[in-house]
């Protein structure tokens, strides 16, 4: 789905205007008020690449109750999207009472798909209702073409998690077989103590894939027993970091993909990405590729892998560091994506995320 040359646009100011007119679907957490979610024109599983575009899927997922106010809003769209015709009357957010949710936002794109990232100025009002409205006529695809139906997501937050002491020294995974506090899962993922010959550092680690939905090859996760986002995207997010006097971050990870080697540079370059959401900001990286590992993957055995008479290698365990400077406190999103097809999937072992002075 993501193909390279991966490009963003410049982060810049959106200021949303009221929402008006929608249905909605009722949904509520233990202890909390009464919230009414509405879901409109929301499509998990779809036809690649239809002429008009659709929302595959957005983080957090309508009617998602209790998320964390620091969030950022990720929506997948299933293709190009003009960064142009986003505006306040294309992509409206709003509170519960309809007062307009200012903020800033940041596209991934390729030849195949979207990623759109949506940061609120300060963070989303804590325990509210968000709603964003996407009309038909107003956000445009290359072709150009409109969003395939008039499509409405609405999740309630609650108080802002706590979760940064965690990565006082660094987050290893090793607490239990699920995941840590803070810490969330979007597509298929989770911790395991291995997958095949791509281990943790030591104890556990988490791992996420591109399996798809298709009766072909694998009908739910590899990592899980949940498909990838769209069938094509994974992502761990990780809230609210405090990284108050750091100034960098690390982690260990093993690159793991059915595109070995025969797919190398043919245009299937599954990319593994981070992330980063704080009060100044967005920054988003690739920490490797398909093609950027190349001819130096190794052979292994992964379970469910390969999907057919092809092999399937991986990079062996890297380090990967970064400067922070989005501010204090971080979410990250550790994201992996397939490149050009759905067919060939890619997982991804992340251990030792460590924040650096």
């Amino acid at each position: 789905m993501f193909a390279f040359p991966w490009r963003t646009t410049s982060v810049v100011a959106l200021l949303c205007f009221v929402l008006v007119g929608c249905g909605g679907s009722s949904s509520s957490s233990p202890g909390s008020p009464s919230q009414t979610f509405t879901c409109i024109g929301t499509n998990e599983f779809s036809t690649p690449d239809p002429a008009p575009f659709i929302m595959l899927r957005s983080f957090p997922a309508c009617g998602a109750t209790g998320v964390d106010p620091n969030a950022t809003l990720v929506v997948f769209f299933d293709d190009l999207i003009n960064p142009a015709t986003v505006s306040p009357a294309t992509l409206v957010v709003t509170r519960k009472d309809g007062s307009p949710v200012a903020g800033t936002y940041q596209f991934a794109a390729s030849s195949g798909a979207t990623v759109m990232f949506f940061q609120p100025s300060g963070g989303f009002p804590a325990n509210d209702t968000i709603t964003v409205h996407m009309p038909t006529n107003g956000m445009m695809d290359d072709d150009p073409d409109s969003i395939a139906v008039d499509t409405t997501i609405s999740f309630a937050t609650g108080a802002p998690f706590a979760g940064g002491a965690a990565l006082a020294a660094s987050l290893n995974f090793d607490g239990g077989p699920g995941l840590p506090t803070g810490v969330q899962c979007a597509g298929d993922c989770g911790v395991r103590n291995a997958f095949g010959n791509a281990g943790p550092v030591a104890g556990n680690a988490a791992y996420i894939s591109t399996a798809e939905h298709d009766t072909s090859f694998n009908t739910t996760g590899l990592v899980s027993a949940t498909p990838a986002l769209g069938d094509a995207t994974s992502m761990l997010v990780v809230h609210a970091l405090d990284v108050t006097g750091k100034t960098g971050i690390s982690f260990t990870y093993d690159f793991v993909s059915d595109e070995f080697p025969e797919f190398v540079n043919a245009g299937f370059n599954d990319v593994f990405l981070l992330v980063m959401t704080g009060p100044n900001g967005t920054s988003a990286t690739v920490v490797d590729s398909v093609d950027l590992v190349n001819t130096a993957a190794v052979d292994g055995t992964f379970p469910g892998m390969p999907v057919d008479s092809y092999v399937a290698q991986h990079s062996m365990q890297k380090t990967f560091s970064t400067t922070l400077g989005v501010g204090s406190p971080v979410t990250l999103y550790l994201v992996v994506s397939d490149v050009g097809d759905t067919i060939y999937p890619t997982v991804v072992m992340i251990d030792n995320i460590t924040l650096t002075p």
